[in-house]
């Protein structure tokens, strides 16, 4: 792995030095995990899934784009183009199309497209990314919408354009982050001369930029670039393809995966969330590539699909790597890798998206040698069957039950005597102090009636010990009066006989008065 070729330039400062900051190179830590096991065939209309996203009921929602039509239809398995979908996997891991595009989603030029990552934003909308360099490499990629309503998807719009191959997506808070895996092309090689490094990079824009309008992206060039350009790489342009996945950490860090080099950045983000300094996170000989990433709050690790080794790794907040996974050549059908693209969380399970596209890189590159059908999604158990990894579980399943105003669920986790604090001074907050399980039940009322849309809460970080389990949390939601509420959070749960005992929160009290107790005194 050549890591002195990188370069790293972000928006506010140039990383001349690049230093692995303890990241391990040279030994991987061992695995203790469970093996990759087969979590769901797909059906064969689903030839090519590649990102992911998790509603608030833990539904997976799999972007299908379906760029394996051509090669097959090529070599005689398929007679006609499947078109692209979004799929969903319920809990029960029963898989239907979730979203089909309609003839006006498709992209006005090439007449088609291709979704790629996918995450829900803040305002219970899907936005996915569109990827259109297999159609046009002349800026056609976009940033999608798809709009919800009573729980399900009904139409499309574009909010962004102007990418070159729009990849990966994640939000923090009401900011989304989107990788660009070629800001812009390399010249042409001169025959005996060394390939030119390949620029990548990554945007973000503010929720309330999507909802005023499209945005339309400048090109990228050397003299200057788009204002929501916030980081930009440079890597070895072995494979064609740099930034890809993206996640954010509980502090609020950008993390970065270079596919093409196998490495990850780190982005430490100022209030603006502009770049303040970039440096490199990790890397190791096992990690060939990085394509997907996703951190963990259950245990403050970052999974990597390792789309060129058929492997799937875990990397730790040091840097170090682990390999979780780890396979040659195969179809999947036992659950083995198939040239793995995207990573997502669900509960204790790592749910991992086999691609498996192996005409689109070079065969020398990768395991992967050949497309199989039908594809495959594989499972690796996270963690054990412990009493701190099932109170994470309780913690993650109040929080979900709590988004969903699911009264019945939140009670059903709570013993008859829990109590839920608001930790605060009196005069300040309103809503300090004690209250029982049944008030919370009512509150959550209250909520509804504040918030009609909801209040979506997500956990950024979680440490149990014992029965006790610490959380960083936020969450959002827009009131009756139009303002927005985004609560930053700190909990303390105590479990009893596997149930929630006590909930202390800590959470900005002037905040909170202000949206949701001051604006609605006039009433």
């Amino acid at each position: 792995m050549r890591l002195k070729s990188h370069k790293i330039t972000s928006l506010l400062l140039v990383v001349s030095v690049l230093v692995f900051s303890g990241c391990a190179t040279t030994k991987t830590q061992e695995s203790e995990y469970d093996k990759a096991k087969l979590f769901i065939t797909l059906p064969t209309e689903y030839n090519t899934p590649d990102g992911a996203g998790l509603d608030i009921n833990d539904n997976i929602i799999l972007s299908i784009p379906n760029f394996n039509n051509d090669h097959l239809i090529e070599t005689g398995r398929l007679k006609e183009p499947s078109p692209p979908v979004m799929a969903r996997i319920d809990e029960n891991n029963r898989i239907t199309t979730w979203y089909q595009f309609k003839a006006e989603d498709m992209h006005p030029e090439t007449g088609k497209i291709g979704p790629m990552d996918a995450a829900f934003g803040p305002d219970g909308n899907l936005y996915v990314a569109d990827m259109q360099i297999f159609w046009s490499g002349e800026h056609k990629s976009r940033l999608l919408r798809i709009n919800m309503k009573n729980g399900q998807p009904v139409d499309m719009d574009v909010v962004v354009e102007g990418f070159i191959v729009a990849n990966g997506v994640t939000w923090k808070g009401n900011i989304l982050f989107v990788s660009e895996s070629i800001l812009a092309h390399p010249p042409k090689i001169e025959e005996g001369k060394q390939k030119p490094a390949l620029k990548s990079g990554v945007y973000n824009f503010t929720l309330d930029e999507l909802q005023n309008g499209l945005i339309k992206l400048l090109p990228y060039s050397n003299n200057g670039a788009d204002r929501h350009l916030v980081v930009q790489f440079e890597s070895s342009n072995r494979m064609g393809f740099g930034a890809d996945g993206v996640t954010i950490d509980a502090a609020g860090n950008l993390y970065t995966a270079i596919v093409e080099d196998g490495v990850i950045y780190k982005t430490k983000l100022d209030s603006k969330n502009k770049a303040v300094t970039t440096e490199l996170f990790a890397g190791d000989k096992n990690m060939v590539s990085a394509d997907g990433i996703v951190w963990n709050p259950a245990d403050s690790h970052i999974y990597v699909a390792d789309f060129l080794g058929n492997a799937a790794h875990a990397v730790d907040m040091q840097g170090r790597v682990t390999t979780l996974h780890k396979n040659g050549d195969t179809n999947g059908a036992d659950g083995s890798l198939d040239q793995p693209c995207e990573v997502i969380i669900r509960g204790s399970e790592l749910i991992i998206v086999n691609m498996d596209m192996a005409w689109a890189v070079p065969e020398n590159l990768q395991v992967d040698k050949e497309v199989d059908q039908p594809c495959t999604i594989s499972v690796i158990q996270l963690e054990k069957d412990t009493r701190e990894a099932k109170n994470k579980q309780l913690v993650l399943d109040f929080w979900r039950y709590f988004s969903q105003g699911d009264t019945s669920g939140v009670a059903g986790l709570m013993t008859d005597d829990a109590t839920f604090t608001v930790i605060g001074r009196p005069g300040g907050f309103e809503g300090i102090g004690e209250k029982s399980g049944q008030d919370l039940v009512e509150t959550m009322g209250w909520i509804k009636e504040v918030m009609p849309n909801g209040l979506v809460y997500s956990i950024k970080g979680m440490i149990a010990e014992g029965n006790k389990v610490a959380a960083e949390g936020e969450s959002y939601g827009v009131t009756t009066k139009g303002k927005a509420y985004r609560g930053i959070y700190h909990f303390l749960f105590e479990m009893e006989n596997e149930k929630i005992k006590a909930v202390r929160e800590y959470l900005e009290t002037i905040h909170a008065q202000q949206i949701l107790i001051d604006d609605f005194k006039s009433e």
